[in-house]
């Protein structure tokens, strides 16, 4: 798909989903990873108010020693958010590290509404990446040996 088909799509998916009925469904036929993952960092960066807030980072700061603590220690909708882009995360397959890495600063400034340059923005993309790295390590280990296993549904937690 053309990098301008695919800015159409989306454009038309976008404008569909806050117009029409039935749109999710469609959107849930999607087979295209390009359209999702646009819709996707689409909505959460047109969020008006963060997904972690500032005080968050700062409480999460210190629970950082254990990260399952730490995330578990959010709201249910803040931890869901993020598992399911961490979900979303542990499925792509061999990754080099800078981009794994741009993935979850992406998601990070996408979560956050800071951006790294700003003044607390290594705070923020520390205390987040010290606690969401090992748990995106435990999801992608546990689909490993889902795979290897061949039982999935129990090993990922699905």
């Amino acid at each position: 798909m053309e990098n301008t088909e695919l800015l159409v799509k989306l454009k038309n998916s976008k404008r569909e989903l806050n117009i029409r009925e039935g749109t999710w469904e469609r959107i849930r036929t999607e087979k295209n990873p390009y359209v999702l993952c646009s819709l996707m960092w689409s909505w959460l960066e047109q969020l008006k108010e963060p997904v972690i807030s500032r005080e968050d980072v700062e409480t999460l700061a210190h629970k950082y020693m254990d990260p399952n603590k730490a995330f578990y220690s959010l709201e249910k909708g803040q931890y869901q958010t993020l598992l399911c882009i961490l979900d979303c995360m542990a499925q792509l397959r061999d990754l080099p590290f800078d981009v794994e890495d741009a993935i979850l600063t992406r998601a990070i400034r996408a979560f956050t509404k800071v951006s790294f340059d700003a003044d607390e923005g290594p705070k923020v993309y520390n205390t987040l990446k010290t606690i969401l790295k090992p748990i995106l390590e435990d999801k992608q280990a546990k689909l490993a040996d889902c795979e290897v296993s061949n039982n999935c549904a129990q090993s990922v937690g699905l």
